[in-house]
């Protein structure tokens, strides 16, 4: 007996294993593979004489794994361990790129690839939006124009993974603006389990509520942290700015939102609620 697939691979990653066993009165077969790692498959089949049986395997973890097969006929008849085939699972390939960049015209910028996982040695590409490339894990680059522009890098291992990350790069004067807050939901009304009922000059929430925050800002919004009661409940990097308030709480509570755009400006807003259930 032998198995078909692959000998190297990367966590997380779905891959398929087929092998066969011969017997001599053609008879339909059961088959049993063994990963390396504890599991098994138990027994597939019925499989028709000299078919392949197939089985796909996911591994969570890295290491060498020695894949095995065995086989047994409809009788109980059951083949011994096939010899092991070595398959090799790295982690999966994780790229990462310091940003969003800001710079004047002509200020030169130092990039960075933060690169693990896969199978080095790496090759990078570097496409930063005005043009030109590189082909450097850490090149450096001035823009001349003022504007906002993508950078994009693509990162090959020395398998088969790709990956491509971006980030954004604004050539101009710094922003001094912080950004714009504003409360969506609870605001000033009875919200009963989510849904507002009434406007009213206050808040009022009775039951679970979803917190919703509205920031803009002209460079771009770096993170939004929302506080309750002085605890940080939530931390976001990207829209939608929403947290599900679920827990308990009678009488009167203080929401804080501090938000940041790419420039560091931040910004600062207070609302008070109360809380029924």
């Amino acid at each position: 007996m032998y198995i078909i697939g692959v000998s190297k691979g990367y966590t997380n990653e779905s891959y398929m294993f087929s092998s066969y066993a011969y017997d001599l009165n053609y008879d339909p077969m059961y088959y049993k593979f063994s990963w390396g790692d504890g599991t098994e498959t138990g027994w597939i089949g019925l499989v028709e004489a000299e078919t392949l049986c197939s089985a796909e395997k996911i591994w969570n973890k890295s290491g060498i794994f020695e894949v095995k097969v065995k086989a047994k006929d409809f009788r109980g008849a059951e083949t011994s361990w096939s010899e092991p085939f070595t398959v090799v699972i790295k982690p999966e390939l994780r790229v990462d790129i310091d940003g969003p960049y800001h710079a004047l015209p002509g200020e030169e910028i130092s990039f960075r690839a933060i690169v693990a996982g896969g199978y080095p040695p790496y090759t990078y590409y570097w496409d930063f939006g005005d043009g030109t490339s590189s082909n450097e894990a850490n090149p450096s680059h001035a823009y001349s124009t003022e504007g906002t522009y993508t950078v994009t890098l693509t990162v090959h291992d020395n398998y088969t993974a790709v990956v491509t990350v971006e980030t954004t790069v604004t050539i101009g004067l710094p922003d001094t603006t912080p950004p714009s807050i504003s409360l969506k939901s609870p605001w000033k009304g009875i919200y009963i389990f989510g849904k507002k009922i009434i406007p009213f000059f206050t808040t009022i929430v009775i039951g679970s509520v979803d917190i919703e925050i509205d920031v803009s800002d002209d460079s771009g919004i770096s993170y939004v942290s929302l506080y309750l009661d002085g605890n940080e409940v939530a931390n976001f990097t990207a829209p939608p700015y929403t947290w599900t308030w679920s827990e308990k709480g009678f009488g009167k509570h203080e929401i804080k939102i501090v938000a940041s755009d790419t420039f560091g400006n931040v910004a600062t807003a207070e609302y008070s609620v109360w809380k029924i259930l």
